[in-house]
Formats: C-alpha cells, structure tokens, sequence
C-alpha cells in the first residue's frame, strides 16, 4: 500500500506534526478534512481522499512555526499550539 503523505525533508519539512479531522462549523469547507502541519516549514495543510481513492495534501495559506500539538474545542474547531508563538484557532479568513 503506497504511503498517504510523503513529506520531503530537501523542502525544509522535517516532522509531521498531525491533527484532527475538522469537524467545526465556522470553515464548512474544510469539513471532514484531515488538517495536520510540519514542525519546521509550519506549512498548515488539508489532507482529502479523491475520487480516484488518492490522497491529496492542499495548502491552506497559513504558516505556523514550531507547531508541536492539535487541540480540539468542545465545538470541535480546532487549534494549533506553536511553541515560540502561542495558540491559534483556526478561523476562515476574512474576504
């Protein structure tokens, strides 16, 4: 079986840092998406299955550095604990 996500260490990845399957309601399109980062590129990305049964990893657009844990609200939105910036909840973005 082919690994799901691969991360490469020569684009400064260096350690998954995984997380949660959101399940909140405040950003309906990343509903049922795994949302996981990288400790070193802090790179905030969304993992779906496509129709094909592939996995495909998206960017979304938010960078995090030294994120070491997930944490999930009674409200199921999540958030992100970094360790040199503090703790951040997810949110949609402002248009």
């Amino acid at each position: 079986m082919p690994p799901v996500y691969e991360a490469s260490h020569s684009t400064g990845a260096c350690s998954i840092t995984g997380g949660f399957v959101y399940r909140g309601a405040r950003i309906p399109a990343l509903r049922g998406m795994y949302v996981f980062t990288d400790y070193c590129d802090g790179v905030v990305r969304a993992l779906t299955r496509t129709s094909a049964g592939r996995f495909h990893a998206s960017e979304l657009g938010l960078q995090i550095q030294s994120a070491s844990s997930f944490g999930q609200g009674p409200d199921h939105e999540l958030y992100v604990l970094s360790q040199s910036q503090g703790v951040f909840r997810l949110a949609p973005r402002a248009v």
